[in-house]
């Protein structure tokens, strides 16, 4: 045992304390890695106990008295019998899953058949000179290799899986759920299914999908499948993020009513989290969400007065060229027949242009930001004059400030970078209030940090904000 544990000082095998299927910021297949490699560790470590001890039996005898705590002197120990129980052991290896694969040792039985194995080879021959064998090295390697896979579950589908696709898929289907919870398909709801998302459908469509039982089955066998690859290729911290967006969502209409909140629960169960980080969640969500204070009743102030068209006089603020500025007047021209309240409608002129300027759309990064600080330059003016007007008494120039700044330039899933580092993050989460997104290096999603948005930028060369968005 004394040459084992020199053998672990000597390959300077690193602790893994705290890496388990309970550490929420592990997932399961990081931690089967982790195990699948302690577990090679200890074969290379119990090599060393033989060549210090140099008798395969007494190296065998040793790991059986550590497994049982029986010695000897109650039992007669045959090493070779003993390692054939690992042949039984192996045709059950069809069994094995992602959650028992947590093993940071192998089976006894396997180490000793694999100690056997050790003995008969040529680099065991070889370090001690002698010049005669009965398995060659790559052999005896293939052969110990083998024995290890027993106890490795088939991951080789969830590995061809991405992940970030999965979670875009479960969000996205995650957010139909939450939204057709309570029968009711919000106009805030449907305004921020479209700035988060490419679908465009309407809510007089959403509510009559939504309202199919077909529609529902099919929305569930999909959530499953994708929260099956998440749990298993995100942590729990990970899949929280996914909760909270889905928390967002219920919040967007203005609260959470018992149907949604049945619904958030359901989902937090398909992804495996607990019960007490997912109300952490929840009330972290509530926090962010601006309860904005009441509008002053209409008392006037002064001022020159509102533009009588809003999203004229954003358009002209943002000076576009010919081609952008069609583009924008269609776009105003459809918010403008849904006859929305000044909120509602210049976050919708926002939520379009930063979606419009992504991946060689209508218009150019450039010109979106234009559209997003002319947009909060007109609603702080008509904040100026009025109060505004909003559904839920919510100052719409406060809130569009607030949620729709420099951070709905960010979406989930992007690629940023941070300050002048070349080195690429993902978006996990973002939250609007708080003008955050919380990132991770792209090869490490585990090693997350919150950021403010003004301290990243969407491509490694320029990432300057205009003046407006920089001060909010």
């Amino acid at each position: 045992m004394m040459g084992h544990e020199v053998g672990h000082a000597l390959l300077k095998h690193g602790e893994t304390l705290g890496i388990g299927f309970e550490n929420p910021r592990f997932s399961p297949l990081e931690v089967v890695r982790v195990r699948a490699l302690e577990r090679a560790h200890e074969i290379s470590c119990d090599r060393f106990g033989l060549l210090a001890c140099q008798d395969v039996r007494v190296a065998s005898t040793a790991l059986f008295k550590i497994a049982s705590g029986l010695s000897e002197r109650w039992i007669s120990f045959d090493e070779t019998a003993y390692s054939r129980h690992f042949d039984d052991l192996s045709a059950m290896s069809e069994l094995i899953d992602i959650e028992d694969a947590s093993r940071t040792h192998p089976l006894t039985p396997l180490r000793v058949k694999a100690l056997i194995a050790f003995s008969k080879s040529e680099a065991y021959a070889k370090a001690f000179g002698r010049t005669e064998w009965t398995l060659p090295t790559d052999e005896m390697e293939r052969r110990i290799e083998t024995m290890l896979s027993v106890l490795d579950p088939d991951v080789s589908e969830l590995e061809g899986e991405d992940e970030q696709d999965a979670a875009n898929r479960f969000l996205f289907d995650g957010a139909l759920m939450v939204i057709g919870a309570d029968g009711v398909v919000a106009p805030e709801e449907v305004e921020w299914l479209h700035g988060h998302f490419t679908d465009n459908t309407s809510g007089e469509v959403l509510a009559r999908d939504l309202a199919t039982p077909e529609f529902q089955q099919e929305l569930q066998q999909r959530l499953e499948a994708n929260a099956a690859i998440l749990r298993n290729k995100l942590s729990e911290v990970g899949r929280a993020h996914l909760l909270h967006i889905m928390c967002d969502v219920a919040l967007s209409a203005g609260g959470i009513p018992e149907s949604e909140f049945d619904a958030l629960n359901h989902l937090r169960e398909l992804l495996k989290i607990s019960v007490d980080m997912a109300q952490a969640v929840l009330q972290s969500a509530k926090s962010e969400f601006d309860e904005e204070p009441e509008q002053d009743g209409g008392k006037q102030s002064e001022g020159a007065a509102p533009p009588a068209d809003p999203l004229e006089a954003i358009l002209q603020q943002a000076n576009l060229p010919y081609k952008a500025l069609t583009a924008a007047n269609e776009m105003c021209d459809d918010i403008r027949s849904h006859q929305m309240p000044l909120g509602v409608a210049a976050k919708t002129l926002v939520s379009w242009a930063i979606g419009a300027s992504r991946d060689g759309g209508q218009i150019t990064e450039a010109q979106g930001k234009k559209i997003a600080v002319a947009a909060i330059r007109v609603c702080r003016d008509m904040q100026d004059h009025s109060g505004g007007i909003s559904k839920r008494g919510i100052n719409p120039a406060e809130k569009l400030i607030k949620k729709y700044g420099v951070v709905t330039l960010f979406r989930r899933n992007e690629t940023v970078y941070q300050n002048q580092e070349d080195r690429p993050y993902v978006v996990l989460s973002v939250s609007k209030v708080k003008g955050s997104v919380v990132i991770a290096p792209v090869d490490n999603l585990a090693d997350t940090t919150e950021v403010d948005v003004r301290q990243l930028r969407k491509d490694p060369v320029n990432g300057d904000w205009p003046v407006e968005l920089m001060n909010l």
